[in-house]
This record gives C-alpha cells, sequence and structure tokens, in this order.
C-alpha cells in the first residue's frame, strides 16, 4: 500500500480522514513470498546431527581421559617463598630446607586425600 498523507483543516475533514482510514484498514494486505526451488532443510538436519556426533564423541573421549588419569599418581606443582624473604636469611633457611618442607607438607596432603578417597578417612 503506497504512502498517502493527511491534511484536515476541520472537524470534517478530520472525521472523513478517519473514515478513509479506517475503510484502508479493512481491506486484506496483499504481499508476494518467494518459495524456494529446492528443499535444502536436510543440509541443516545433518549439520545438527554432526554436531551432535562430535558432542557425544567428545563426551566419550572426556571419559576415557578421565578414567586412565586415575591410574597416575597425584602431582603437586608450586611456587612458594622461605620464612625470611630478606637478601640474608638465616643460615638454616636455605632452598634445600624449604623444599624439603614444602615437599614433606604437600605429600602428607596428599596422602590423606589418598586414604580419604580409599575409604580409610582422616588421620
Amino acid at each position: 500500500m503506497p504512502y498517502r498523507a493527511f491534511e484536515a483543516d476541520n472537524r470534517q475533514a478530520v472525521e472523513a480522514a478517519i473514515g478513509e482510514i479506517d475503510n484502508l484498514e479493512a481491506r486484506p494486505i496483499l504481499y508476494e513470498e518467494r518459495v524456494p526451488r529446492r528443499d535444502l532443510s536436510h543440509f541443516a538436519y545433518a549439520g545438527a546431527a554432526l554436531a551432535i556426533l562430535l558432542l557425544v564423541l567428545a563426551k566419550l573421549g572426556e571419559r576415557e581421559l578421565l578414567a586412565s588419569a586415575r591410574m597416575l599418581p597425584p602431582m603437586w606443582i608450586g611456587r612458594f617463598y622461605r620464612a625470611d624473604t630478606g637478601n640474608f636469611p638465616a643460615e638454616d633457611q636455605t632452598d634445600e630446607v624449604a623444599v624439603a618442607a614444602m615437599a614433606d607438607h604437600v605429600t602428607t596432603g596428599l596422602e590423606g586425600i589418598k586414604r580419604y578417597v580409599e575409604g580409610e578417612g582422616a588421620k
């Protein structure tokens, strides 16, 4: 429907314009729509099925990775600092002593986790 502007100078002209607009709105709206010549929906369904298959395979691979990860002993990787962070630590605060103390601390923690997981409870 083409655009049409209405101008009204008095009450009768406004009523006439509203009546004409009402008549125009009562008419059916005609439009044209292009219908595709070929149905391409099967490509969309195939893509969705492929995506689902990839997700299922990824989930199955994740389960296998988790199962194989359970076979590995737990590891701890971290950084730490000596008790004295100054430039001149005491004689008994060497890097070797700090590494040994942290290794003992982490090993004790991991052994506790292992006992808990194996059902022995914390000690």
